[in-house]
């Protein structure tokens, strides 16, 4: 009889014992199922995220590439504009026939630049030299370099006008004409030199005359 209590405890005890251990299996189960949902969950949005990103990265380098583009257009716009400036300016070559000693110092910031230089002699033999310097810098300055040039063809060549201060008194009329009011602060500083024979004419606005004579800067 004790025998069978014993056997009866003990198969008791092991049917406790299972019942627990299924209890911790089917624990163990529901922990290792969330913790594969919640695996899964974070593995989508990581997904997610990577596929946004990549999206991102493309439409940067899209971006990256019309920007590059447009880059080379504009700049391959600027030194063709540049082209055009350095042929409007009077050559050196020109400037040598009027003066066997000179130099011509011409760097623009900005591929075009806004100053500029001019040079003609007139049937008299009479030199005229114009330094500019317009406002603004690149294109805005390079339209307004190319503007003086004009005039200045306009009123010397055409015009046959060689007196600096009246050169600059109807270069500035034709400025004011040309630009709107909204713009007037837009121009530009210029010295113009008359030589003939050996006197010196002189008038400037905003850039005034060096003259280097007997070793004496005046």
């Amino acid at each position: 009889k004790t025998l069978a209590l014993n056997e009866k405890a003990l198969a008791d005890e092991a049917a406790e014992n299972q019942k627990l251990f299924n209890y911790m299996l089917m624990g163990g189960g529901l922990i290792l199922l969330i913790a594969g949902v919640i695996i899964y969950l974070k593995l989508r949005e990581s997904q997610k995220q990577k596929q946004f990103i990549l999206q991102q990265k493309l439409k940067i380098e899209a971006q990256k590439e019309q920007v590059e583009a447009k880059n080379k257009d504009i700049t391959d716009s600027m030194l063709y504009a540049s082209t055009i400036q350095k042929a409007i300016i009077t050559s050196e070559s020109y400037i040598q026939r009027l003066f066997t000693e000179f130099f011509v110092f011409y760097e623009p910031r900005d591929i075009v630049s806004g100053d500029f230089y001019w040079a003609f002699e007139t049937q008299k033999g009479e030199k005229i030299v114009v330094v500019g310097d317009c406002t603004g810098h690149g294109v805005p300055g390079a339209m307004m370099s190319m503007l003086g040039n004009s005039f200045l063809n306009e009123i010397v060549v055409e015009g046959q006008e060689t007196e600096p201060k009246v050169i600059l008194e109807k270069l500035r009329i034709q400025i004011k004409k040309a630009l709107p009011a909204s713009q007037s602060r837009d121009g530009m500083d210029m010295s113009i030199c008359k030589i003939d024979k050996n006197k010196l004419t002189f008038a400037g606005a905003n850039l005034p005359l060096y003259i280097i004579k007997n070793n004496e800067l005046i």
